[in-house]
């Protein structure tokens, strides 16, 4: 897979010439670029995301590559994209999913209790997993794979998990994150886009 970053690298300075955002900026990039890891191969994207849509019952217009497959390189760490060790990172824009996953997770571990996010008897991982989990839904992210131990969560792993053995060729894994909302997806693109035109102008 290319690693050529022209096009980004164009629509960032036309967006800086033009004065635009960061939030405009980062609408501009996952919204319209084309995405890198399924350059010129569109049906077997629409198959990728198609499979997640019926899996999740989710309209195919929710799901979105993003990341360094989108863009052809992490925004944050500056690394290009690699089938052999990048993942490819798929964000779920469903509110309706968001909260009956928000739901479930609440009850299954009876109001957040600590032992429900038990990692392998070590409990420092286990605190920590329980804070990001929540750190996140804070800002509107639902993070499956940090949810508390329960079938859904087993369900989910093993999905992305046989997605990833059907897509092995074009990435290290793939996994999914859910958004209560538009607005929380761009905030989190926001972010990386900020680092990434700091460490720019750093480069120049």
């Amino acid at each position: 897979m290319t690693t050529d970053n022209s096009e980004l690298e164009a629509l960032i300075s036309e967006a800086i010439s033009k004065g635009d955002g960061i939030g405009k900026i980062a609408r501009k990039i996952f919204l319209l670029l084309p995405t890198h890891a399924f350059r010129e191969q569109y049906d077997l994207q629409l198959d990728l995301l198609t499979e997640v849509s019926e899996h999740l019952n989710v309209p195919i217009s929710s799901v979105h590559i993003v990341g360094s497959a989108k863009t052809g390189v992490s925004l944050v760490k500056g690394t290009p994209f690699s089938t052999e060790s990048s993942d490819i990172d798929i964000a779920i824009v469903d509110p309706y999913l968001f909260m009956k996953k928000f739901e479930y997770s609440f009850k299954e571990s009876d109001g957040w209790t600590l032992n429900s996010f038990t990692v392998r008897n070590d409990a420092e991982k286990t605190k920590t997993r329980k804070q990001e989990f929540l750190d996140y839904l804070q800002k509107g992210i639902f993070r499956p794979e940090k949810m508390p131990n329960s079938k859904e969560r087993a369900d989910w792993l093993n999905f992305f998990g046989l997605l990833t053995d059907k897509y092995a060729t074009h990435c290290n894994r793939i996994t999914a994150w859910i958004y209560a909302g538009e607005v929380f997806l761009t905030s989190k693109q926001e972010s990386a886009v900020s680092i990434y035109l700091g460490n720019l102008k750093e480069r120049i």
